[in-house]
């Protein structure tokens, strides 16, 4: 009987090698990507950063006498408050800051720059929900 020889039959085993380390490559890659995301995920829950977070709207800064800002905001979710940019003439300028209210409703707040003070520019600060 004659044999016959099979050029290149050692190489089936290592073709079948690589092709198996590359699935386990991507299976890792996968496996790592989706702990990756789980944990981003769990760290935005903890944190508690949600995407429909809305904040103050209907929003508005005025002057309500010549020293006092009134600020109010109709809508939304978070809170608000005046702030007062007093110049003065004698010492230093200064900013004021009324107490924080609730966005929407009727809740205004309030601010008055100190005596004596020239010039007063009304302003607000918002901020989104806790």
């Amino acid at each position: 009987m004659k044999r016959i020889k099979i050029i290149g039959a050692g190489a089936l085993p290592a073709r079948r090698e690589v092709q198996l380390r590359t699935q386990k490559g991507i299976k890792s890659a996968a496996r790592r990507t989706s702990v990756i995301l789980a944990v981003a995920l769990g760290a935005a829950t903890l944190t508690g950063v949600h995407p429909a977070q809305a904040f103050p709207n209907g929003c508005d800064a005025s002057m309500l006498s010549a020293l006092t800002v009134n600020a109010y905001c109709r809508g939304g979710t978070g809170e608000f408050r005046a702030k007062g940019f007093c110049e003065r003439a004698l010492w230093p300028d200064k900013v004021v800051y009324g107490p924080w209210r609730p966005a929407g409703g009727n809740a205004t707040s309030q601010v008055s720059c100190p005596i004596p003070t020239r010039n007063v520019q009304p302003s607000m600060d918002i901020r989104g929900p806790a």
